[in-house]
């Protein structure tokens, strides 16, 4: 969150200091978490929208063309957000996200333009840094955390042959901004 507010600090307008972050689209504005989750801004919407500081994206959906097309035309930066690599318990629309990730340069999983996340890896890393992220990651493995923690787990040890399978849901924008299209997963 530093790393996006120091690059990202535009004028502060409102009565509560916070910047105005514009949600120009009913998915959006669907999304019952993003209060909390983006608390350090003003979400505004509507009439409110033309005060706003910043535009919101999701991600690369299609909607995502309007609030990207409303950023260029008011010169306001535009924000991108996603699911969050902890996402929920349960699935997609069942589930409200419980974590995000908000970009200002892209978003990570688009191979064709550079994201905050990809600058902060290239970047520099202390030991503290490094330390504390695998401190995090053997955290994750311990509480077999992952994307999504809906279902059950199987006890180990498998027995037999068995496969993983690796996939994701048709028509995931993942697959095409991550260059990707059905014959890779042929492959």
């Amino acid at each position: 969150r530093a790393d996006l507010a120091a690059a990202h600090t535009p004028p502060m307008h409102d009565s509560e200091n916070r910047p105005r972050l514009a949600l120009l689209t009913r998915g959006l504005r669907a999304v019952s978490t993003l209060p909390e989750l983006l608390d350090d801004h003003r979400l505004v919407s509507g009439r409110e929208a033309g005060q706003a500081d910043a535009v919101l994206a999701w991600g690369r959906k299609p909607s995502a063309a309007i609030a990207r097309r409303h950023a260029e035309r008011h010169g306001l930066p535009l924000l991108q957000v996603e699911d969050g690599f902890l996402r929920s318990v349960g699935l997609g629309d069942r589930d409200p996200p419980l974590s995000i990730v908000v970009d200002d340069r892209g978003i990570y999983y688009d191979a064709t333009t550079a994201s905050r996340l990809e600058a902060l890896i290239a970047g520099a890393h202390h030991d503290a840094a490094l330390q504390r992220s695998r401190a995090l990651q053997q955290r994750w493995r311990d509480a077999r955390l992952s994307k999504y923690n809906h279902a059950r787990e199987i006890a180990p040890p498998l027995r037999g042959d068995y496969a993983l399978v690796i996939d994701q849901t048709f028509g995931d924008a993942s697959i095409g901004y991550g260059l990707a299209d059905a014959n890779r997963f042929r492959d």
